[in-house]
């Protein structure tokens, strides 16, 4: 069993560790926290959700009673309860995170979220694989029917279909990355930097000329 627990953290933090690099990457240089990641993984995971229905609406069009059947419906308002609560949870861990940083600690929810996040890495790996492979066999029985039009109408399919089951585990791992203290971002401070010298050269210049 401790076997089993001391691979599982392996393997969370071979995937945690490029997340915290990247958010603290992101915060120095852009000023965007992992927290901001974390709800743009939200939006767009929503967002998803949204052209996925959108889809299935318009497939399904000429039957009125399948577009508008009760599951479907409660099925996309569940999933954007649950993406509130998501939220929710989010601005949770960030006023946390902003708590500890003023004691010298970092995010309490790495070791919290660690069960959570790999059983959705778990889920992510698996259905991409299947869904990859999925893919491959139509491309490989279709061979001779495939074109460039084909070729990236598949690759849309996957984007579409993976990030819908990938984004919900990014989110996981940005929301428990530790964020760096508050801090003016490289952008900021060269977009101030230029701002004072714009400010400069469009102010009035003394009159040099002797009284």
């Amino acid at each position: 069993m401790k076997k089993l627990e001391k691979f599982g953290k392996t393997v969370d933090m071979f995937f945690l560790n490029p997340f915290q690099k990247f958010s603290h990457w992101s915060q120095k240089t852009l000023g965007l926290t992992n927290f901001w990641w974390a709800r743009f993984c939200l939006i767009l995971f929503l967002a998803l959700v949204a052209l996925l229905y959108g889809l299935y609406c318009h497939q399904v069009m000429h039957d009125k009673d399948k577009v508008f059947s009760a599951w479907s419906i409660v099925i996309v308002v569940l999933i954007f309860l649950i993406g509130a609560v998501f939220w929710l949870i989010c601005n949770l861990i960030e006023r946390n995170c902003d708590n500890n940083l003023h004691r010298g600690t970092g995010n309490v929810f790495t070791s919290h979220l660690l069960g959570f996040r790999l059983i959705f890495l778990f889920f992510s790996i698996y259905s991409n694989a299947r869904f990859i492979a999925m893919l491959i066999s139509i491309a490989v029985m279709n061979y001779n029917y495939l074109d460039i039009k084909s070729i990236l109408g598949l690759f849309c399919i996957w984007f579409i279909f993976g990030g819908f089951m990938s984004l919900p585990c990014a989110f996981l791992y940005f929301v428990s990355c530790s964020p760096l203290p508050p801090g003016q971002s490289k952008i900021k401070a060269k977009a101030k930097e230029l701002k004072e010298k714009v400010s400069g050269f469009l102010s009035p210049q003394p009159d040099a000329t002797p009284a």
